[in-house]
């Protein structure tokens, strides 16, 4: 029987912080001191460890239960806390923040911001495409006279309002979006309007990503790129710098094209004075008849 093809495994960033964070638990507690000893709180890595809020949203977490001993009981008659994740001990509207707050932070480690830019795109009332394109520019740092295809020097790119996204046509029912799980006949597909209720910054994330070459610097330019659906965003200790659109060039009409719609434009106004004179004459011959 031919074996079935399994896709790998996916990991949500929750899980995955979740996974991390029991791990690290799980080894802590392997090093702890001799059984019936108390905790100290001025040798735990996990007391005097100084962490950057910038840069790890992990330091606002609770530690409770986190040392113990080795007869696996918490330090100092503390109740033993399981969790399965630092989501489950927040609730309501601070998981969303906590969540908004290490999605945004994510991977900013990992870059060197020393001279750039924090660029600010206010996205309510933009076309997707035409937005897309000007921060597909900035990423890639074309609008810098240093420009070069193998280096990284694009700016960071903080961008707001992605649920008042605009598109033209009828693109908002029409586009489609396609992925499939790797399973025969699992080909899915969401529309526009379904994913801009589900997650609207994923929309403008793709819009970008698919402008951008698939070269190594790809990975960099996308942790470059923070999107958020509203106006709240971490990064008000950052030297913001709001980003203009530039004014749309409309290119003028062609004398030919300009001729043929000034023709139709006659055309409609003689159809419409025909209609009107029609509507007069019928308006008096019903008049007439009825003095008649």
């Amino acid at each position: 029987m031919r074996r079935r093809y399994k896709p790998y495994p996916f990991f949500s960033p929750t899980s995955l912080l979740s996974s991390l964070l029991r791990r690290r638990r799980r080894r802590h507690r392997s090093g702890a001191t001799t059984a019936g000893e108390r905790h100290d709180s001025t040798s735990c890595n996990m007391h005097t460890q100084s962490i950057d809020n910038q840069t790890n949203p992990i330091s606002a977490i609770t530690h409770s239960g986190c040392c113990y001993t080795n007869t696996g009981t918490p330090p100092h008659g503390q109740q033993e806390v399981y969790s399965s994740g630092w989501d489950t001990a927040l609730s309501g509207r601070a998981v969303g923040f906590w969540h908004m707050f290490t999605k945004a932070l994510a991977g900013l480690r990992r870059i060197n911001l020393d001279g750039l830019r924090w660029r600010v795109f206010d996205a309510k009332g933009q076309v997707l495409g035409r937005l897309a394109s000007q921060i597909a520019v900035v990423l890639q740092g074309k609008d810098k006279p240093t420009y070069a295809p193998h280096v990284e020097n694009g700016d960071m790119c903080v961008v707001l309002n992605a649920k008042d996204i605009s598109v033209t046509g009828r693109k908002m029912t029409d586009k489609i979006y396609y992925w499939h799980t790797g399973y025969i006949g699992h080909l899915k597909e969401r529309r526009l309007k379904d994913q801009m209720e589900k997650d609207p910054t994923e929309v403008i994330r793709k819009a970008v990503m698919r402008m951008l070459p698939r070269n190594r610097l790809r990975d960099d330019r996308d942790r470059k790129l923070r999107i958020f659906s509203g106006n709240e965003h971490p990064f008000h200790d950052r030297p913001l710098e709001p980003f203009m659109m530039p004014r749309r060039q409309v290119r003028e009409m062609r004398p030919r094209a300009r001729r043929a719609l000034l023709r139709a434009q006659k055309k409609e106004q003689d159809r419409a004075a025909a209609a009107s004179t029609k509507d007069e004459e019928n308006a008096k011959n019903a008049k007439s008849e009825i003095t008649a």
